[in-house]
């Protein structure tokens, strides 16, 4: 697979719709500032996270962003 192209519009569309009919909440991101910044919004204040090793969260900053944080318990 190539994981350098963004996927389809109907691939997305399919995927969500299996995803929700399963039981889960799907957001889509346009782009990596925008997933840090939907995945940040869900983490309440004073929260624990743990986000063990991740390349897509490196990648995007989200990683850096938690263990900085002032408002998260690492």
């Amino acid at each position: 697979m190539d994981y350098s192209k963004l996927a389809l519009q109907g691939v997305l569309d399919i995927t969500q719709k299996a995803l929700e009919a399963n039981g889960f909440n799907v957001i889509i991101a346009e782009n990596g500032e925008d997933a840090k910044a939907k995945a940040l919004a869900l983490i309440p204040e004073g929260s624990e996270v743990f986000n063990a090793t991740s390349v897509t969260l490196d990648a995007i900053g989200l990683a850096h962003e938690l263990n900085e944080s002032e408002n998260t318990i690492q």
